[in-house]
């Protein structure tokens, strides 16, 4: 297997608690109701500019977007951790020659940033975020932008997440395989398409052996 995928948020990193309350925050602050819990569970895999628009006037959309991003680097980003164990495991997978990708909807700005703040750079080799000119997942395009950049076949490929966002963009991108992990958002009836559930990360290390033994 040449290359790994990652979604970011509820899969390498813990940020669900602090993004819900940065958006309600933001959504107060421009006197807009705020989400429920569920709603945001709901919302799951929008970009950011779509999920203000469920609640913004456009007009307002663009500054309360700019907003959120500076509510996240100068309160929340201090309070995102990693999931126990994240970092050795990307150790280990660059050690074995490995390329490592993150494809996520924040913006590659936002993203590159966080990557860079938890010490994930030295084990990222692509960052794929939103942009305008891609759809978001579940469509393949950003999983084929990935492939494009380290001129790696989506064949020889896994894509790794926490919702069935993640899965259905892998299944749709023609990845090897699809792993779904459930210490993030989704439930197991939420990841039922993916090809392996991962319970933690040393069920996620079996499954990646598994398929690596199955390829020798």
């Amino acid at each position: 297997m040449q290359a790994i995928f990652f979604d970011l948020d509820g899969t390498l990193i813990e940020s669900k608690k602090i993004i819900t309350r940065l958006i309600n925050e933001t959504l107060m602050e421009f006197g807009y109701k705020t989400f429920t819990e569920e709603e945001m569970l709901a919302s799951v895999g929008m970009p950011l500019e779509s999920l203000l628009s469920l609640r913004a006037g456009r007009n307002d959309v663009e500054r309360m977007c700019k907003r959120y991003i500076e509510k996240y680097f100068e309160e929340g980003l201090k309070d995102t951790k990693p999931y126990d164990g994240i970092i050795n495991l990307l150790k280990e997978l660059k050690d074995e020659g490995t390329k490592i990708g993150i494809i996520t909807t924040k913006s590659e700005e936002e993203a590159k940033r966080v990557i860079e703040h938890l010490g994930f750079s030295p084990y990222v080799d692509v960052v794929v975020g939103h942009s305008k000119e891609r759809n978001p997942k579940p469509n393949p395009d950003p999983i084929i932008k990935a492939c494009s950049v380290l001129s790696i076949p989506p064949e020889k490929t896994i894509m790794i997440g926490d919702t069935d966002v993640d899965i259905k963009a892998g299944k749709f991108a023609g990845t090897f395989a699809t792993i779904g992990v459930l210490w993030g958002i989704g439930k197991e009836n939420d990841l039922r398409d993916a090809d392996y559930i991962a319970q933690d990360i040393n069920d996620l290390k079996h499954h990646l052996k598994r398929i690596k033994d199955h390829l020798k």
